[in-house]
Order: C-alpha cells, then structure tokens, then sequence
C-alpha cells in the first residue's frame, strides 16, 4: 500500500515538473526573442534559472526539517535576485529608464514585506 502512495507521488511529481519546464520553456522562448543576450541566452533564460535554481536549494532544507519557513524568505530573495540581475543585464546596453526603476523599486519594496 504505501508502495503505491510512492509511485504515485513519483509520477505526479514527474507530471508536474514535465509541464512547469515546459510552460517555463515557452515563456522563456517567447518574451527572450527580444531580449538582451549573454552567451547566446537570453537574460530572460536566466531569471527562469535564478527563480527554479533558488526555489529548488530552498526545497532541500524545507524537505529535511520538514517546513515551509524557508518558503517566505526564499521566495523574497529571489525577487531580490531577479530583479537585480535583470538591472544589470539591461544597463549592459543602455541605462535603466525611470519606468524601470520604479517598478523595480516597487517590486524590492513588495518582497521585503
């Protein structure tokens, strides 16, 4: 009996995660047309990296102490990080406008609540 409880948390989590990478890959495929490039990747590529990779370390302890207290502050962070990578991606090019800072702004303000 817990065999199958197993099994079947095993395919629904492989369900899950095929169709989130997918939906991630036609998203990132769709709006990175435009967008500035390093290394042949968009910088849309990689906030999709920076948000999956840091929810995924914040999933390891959450999973051994069995908590959703990394949760809050993982997902804080992260907005931190894309917002601050997506900064300094687009000032390679030219400066942020002031459209760009503020929402950026916003945003930072959003996630240290």
């Amino acid at each position: 009996m817990a065999m199958d409880s197993t099994r079947q948390d095993v395919r629904l989590t492989s369900i899950v995660v095929t169709v989130t990478f997918v939906i991630l890959f036609l998203m990132v495929h769709a709006v990175g047309t435009n967008s500035v490039r390093f290394n042949d990747y968009s910088a849309v590529f990689y906030c999709a990296v920076i948000c999956i990779g840091a929810q995924w370390l914040a999933w390891i302890p959450a999973s051994i102490w069995k908590t959703e207290r990394f949760y809050d502050i993982a997902g804080g962070l992260t907005y931190l990080a894309v917002i601050g990578f997506s900064l300094w991606a687009g000032s390679q090019t030219e400066a942020p406008s002031l459209r760009e800072i503020i929402i950026s702004l916003l945003v930072v303000l959003w996630s240290l609540r």
